[in-house]
């Protein structure tokens, strides 16, 4: 299996999460005594890794020395968001556009995922993919999705017909998908790209690029965006 690119946009305030924010980015919040971000680099295989770019924004020297200091065995680049404040993950994402046009790894700064979860995408015989769960008895804040044989045909925040399944991520996308992706951000203006969340902006290439889905059991991942989140991840995620 060949290695990969692996970007997490980690720019963010936290705004939901705060207090605990208020001097540490998102990423440094604590589940089982290890970080969210430690939690994420220990179950990406360290042997896939072509390299790991992270964005950071927020308190974001913090989490500099944090990765820095666990002596990981490939290369780390780090960017910076200047205008983390007023801008969402895509204008984060951006910033590392070079390393997004050899295709790579999408990880959101907040997504807890199991590393069986992870190489079963890596593992996928298709080349641009995304984790995703289906709906059984609930439903989160997740963008949705309808899929025929594995396929997505539509993917919104509110499809526009009975949905069978929700977008968690992480994302994987071929270099070839990478440029439609890069190509369709240099469309638009700064102000477009300021306000863009990420999904938002790989659900709207939906057509152009052929996004399979990689269906995860709904005990293995957890997504930490308010303090209730956090709590839910502290009693039923535990150390991993």
């Amino acid at each position: 299996m060949k290695k990969r690119n692996f970007i997490i946009p980690a720019a963010g305030v936290g705004k939901r999460l705060q207090p605990l924010t208020k001097n540490i980015p998102k990423s440094m919040v604590e589940i089982g005594n290890k970080t969210i971000i430690e939690h994420q680099l220990n179950v990406i295989p360290a042997e896939l890794v072509k390299q790991l770019v992270i964005i950071t924004g927020h308190k974001g020297e913090i989490l500099m020395r944090f990765v820095e200091g666990l002596g990981l065995p490939y290369p780390v680049t780090f960017y910076k968001n200047e205008r983390y404040y007023n801008t969402h993950c895509t204008f984060s994402l951006l910033m590392a556009y070079r390393e997004m046009l050899e295709g790579f790894v999408y990880i959101n700064a907040d997504l807890l995922f199991s590393h069986e979860n992870l190489m079963t995408l890596l593992e996928s015989e298709h080349s641009d993919a995304i984790c995703a769960r289906r709906i059984v008895n609930y439903r989160t804040d997740l963008q949705q999705i309808r899929t025929e044989g594995g396929k997505i045909i539509e993917w919104k925040l509110h499809t526009d017909k009975p949905n069978d399944a929700e977008v968690i991520g992480p994302l994987k996308l071929s270099a070839e998908s990478a440029r439609i992706v890069v190509n369709y951000c240099n469309s638009l203006t700064r102000d477009e790209l300021s306000h863009l969340p990420c999904f938002t902006l790989f659900s709207l290439l939906l057509g152009q690029i052929d996004y399979h889905t990689v269906f995860l059991k709904n005990d293995s991942w957890c997504e930490i965006d308010t303090l209730e989140d956090l709590e839910k991840a502290k009693q039923n995620w535990g150390p991993i």
